[in-house]
């Protein structure tokens, strides 16, 4: 029996495991474009439910790196059409579970949010789409990075003809395992 990283069960399992955050250190350097000296894996975490009506939060993985920045990664093969609402709870929660009576704002750890989709969802021609809060009329102009959303579209990675030489492309074929897909 052949193991697939799009089943989240073995991607949990092969991201979290201990003595494996060398490769999770090397898809997020990949990703993100920067140097990641420590990183800590909590593995599958669940979010703070505030009440019992709340919808309760489970995340595939939850990381820190370098101390400063808080990243959650999930994988997606069915599309139950919610996905960017769940992105945006999660965030939110995320930044909201750092602050407690007393605590300073300027303190938060950014937060990023890596969506690994087998369905499209952006009417973009990227299969990768980095998003921050921008000001309406000046694009340009980042208002926050305090959550920074991550889109990874693996039908349009599929075209794209991926060069197995890059970082990126090479893990996101490692995932994208043509016998992984639901049938």
């Amino acid at each position: 029996m052949k193991l697939n990283l799009k089943n989240d069960i073995v991607f949990k399992a092969f991201f979290t495991k201990k003595g494996n955050e060398k490769y999770l250190k090397s898809f997020l350097e990949s990703l993100l474009e920067e140097s990641i000296d420590d990183i800590e894996v909590v593995g599958e975490a669940s979010l703070k439910q505030l009440t019992i009506a709340n919808k309760m939060g489970r995340l595939d993985i939850k990381a820190t790196i370098n101390k400063t920045k808080i990243v959650n990664i999930e994988i997606q093969l069915c599309d139950n059409k919610d996905t960017k609402q769940r992105t945006e709870l999660y965030g939110s929660r995320l930044i909201s579970e750092q602050v407690g009576r007393g605590d300073k704002y300027q303190e938060l750890k950014p937060v990023i949010l890596i969506n690994i989709l087998n369905y499209n969802i952006l009417k973009l021609p990227d299969y990768a789409t980095k998003s921050v809060t921008v000001a309406d009329k000046h694009r340009d102009y980042i208002i926050s990075e305090d959550i920074t959303y991550w889109f990874i579209e693996l039908p349009k990675f599929r075209k794209s003809k991926p060069r197995l030489a890059n970082a990126l492309e090479g893990w996101l074929a490692l995932i994208d395992d043509k016998d992984g897909r639901p049938k």
